[in-house]
C-alpha cells in the first residue's frame, strides 16, 4: 500500500536510541539518512530523519560484475541484455545506451580489412571474421600399385586423398585488420615458403584502392543527379 508509516527501532551503539523513520513506498525499501535534523544530548533521545529519498542501496562491486562479464558466455550475455529491453525502464534504457557508447561509435565507422578485403565494422569483428580459401597448390603421393594419392597443400599442410575434397574450404581464419604488418603476404619473396598461401595478397594486388575510387564516383554520380532533379 501507499503512503507513509512509522517504524520505531532500538539501536544499540554504547547508547540506545529511539530511531523514528520514515520508509515510503510498496516496496518497503529501508532508507539511511544523508542528514538528520534534531537529536537530543541525552543517552535516551529521539533521532528525527528524513531526506529519504537521496539514498541509494548500496552498488554491486565493480569486481563482482567484472568476474561475472569474463565468466559467462557471450552468447549467454547476448540473450541476457535481449531479454532484458523487454522491460527495461527509460532510465534503465539510457544507462545502457552510455555503456554501450564505444560499441555503438564502432558500429557506425566501415573499415576495409587488408587480408581478406572485405568491408567490417569493429562491433562484429572477432578471432574468426576474417576467413581465407585454400589455394590449389600442393603435392600428391601415390603408394606404388594405387590409383589415388594422398594430397597435400602447399598454404596450410592439410592432407586428403587425391580423388576427394579437404573437410573444409578455409584454410585459416583471423580477426579483420587494418593493419598490413598483421599479415603474411604471397610474394614473389616467400613464394617457395610453406604456408603461405597465395590467396592473401596486398590491396595494390587486388585492386582495392581503384574499386574503392569507382564506388566513391558511382555515390557521387547519384548524389548529383538527385539534386538535378530536385532543382527541376
Amino acid at each position: 500500500m501507499l503512503g507513509k508509516y512509522r517504524r520505531r527501532l532500538k539501536v544499540k551503539v554504547g547508547i540506545v536510541i529511539n530511531v523514528t523513520v520514515f520508509i515510503q513506498g510498496p516496496t518497503r525499501r529501508h532508507r539511511v539518512p544523508s542528514r538528520y535534523v534534531r537529536a537530543s544530548s541525552s543517552d535516551f533521545g529521539e533521532l528525527l530523519i528524513w531526506n529519504l529519498s537521496s539514498y541509494r542501496m548500496p552498488s554491486t562491486p565493480k569486481s563482482t560484475l567484472q568476474t561475472l562479464l569474463k565468466s559467462s558466455a557471450s552468447s549467454k550475455l547476448h540473450e541476457c541484455l535481449l531479454d532484458a529491453l523487454e522491460t527495461a525502464s527509460d532510465t534503465e534504457l539510457e544507462v545502457l545506451a552510455a555503456l554501450l557508447a564505444p560499441l555503438s561509435a564502432h558500429a557506425g565507422v566501415k573499415k576495409h580489412c587488408v587480408r581478406c578485403h572485405l568491408t567490417y565494422t569493429e562491433n562484429k569483428n572477432h578471432s574468426s571474421a576474417c576467413k581465407i580459401k585454400h589455394n590449389d597448390e600442393g603435392e600428391t603421393d601415390y603408394d606404388i600399385g594405387c590409383d589415388e594419392g594422398i594430397t597435400t597443400l602447399n598454404c596450410c599442410g592439410i592432407s586428403f586423398g587425391s580423388e576427394d575434397e579437404p573437410d573444409t574450404t578455409i584454410c585459416f581464419s583471423a580477426p579483420h585488420t587494418t593493419d598490413v604488418d598483421d599479415v603474411l603476404y604471397y610474394e614473389s619473396a616467400n613464394d617457395d615458403e610453406d604456408d603461405v598461401n597465395t590467396n592473401v595478397i596486398r590491396c595494390e594486388v587486388k585492386g582495392c584502392s581503384k574499386k574503392r575510387k569507382v564506388a566513391k564516383k558511382g555515390g557521387n554520380k547519384g548524389g548529383s543527379a538527385s539534386k538535378k532533379q530536385k532543382s527541376i
